[in-house]
This record gives C-alpha cells, structure tokens and sequence, in this order.
C-alpha cells in the first residue's frame, strides 16, 4: 500500500513551551537533531487514495457488495495525543 497512497509531509505550525530548568535526558545529538528537524511537520495519507486501493480488493473477496454504493467508515484513533 505504501507504494500505491503516497505518504505526503506537511508543515504544521507548532507551538513548544520550553522550560529552561528542564535537564534534558536524551543527549545522543544526532536524536536531538532529528528530532528538531521534525518539529512542525506530519504525515498525511489521503482517504480517498486508500480507497481507492482498497475497494476493489474488498469487491473481488466479496467483502463489498459492488451494487451497493454506500460505506460507512469509522475513523478511530491510534493512542497517539493528536490536538
């Protein structure tokens, strides 16, 4: 699937509340600075590109009634904190 629905980075605006008493428990400075690379940016999938990869999968192992035009998605969560 990865190959087929394109994982796609986005900038989002990030807002860090730094505490300048906090001793900092990673030192590795290469962890350091993938981390701060990574500030402010997210991966996104797009829904209908997954569908579309799934779905006709879905139809040929009968799981999905093709004369029936209707899906009903739930989007749940992963665990992780997202705002």
């Amino acid at each position: 699937m990865k190959q087929n629905v394109k994982i796609k980075v986005i900038n989002i605006k990030a807002i860090a509340a730094v505490d300048p008493d906090e001793v900092a428990h990673i030192t590795d400075e290469n962890i350091v600075e993938t981390v701060i690379n990574s500030v402010g940016k997210a991966e996104i999938q797009s829904i209908k590109e997954i569908l579309i990869f799934l779905i006709p999968s879905l139809v040929k192992k009968n799981i999905l009634n093709s004369s029936q035009p209707i899906i009903l998605i739930r989007i749940s969560e992963d665990g992780r904190n997202v705002g």
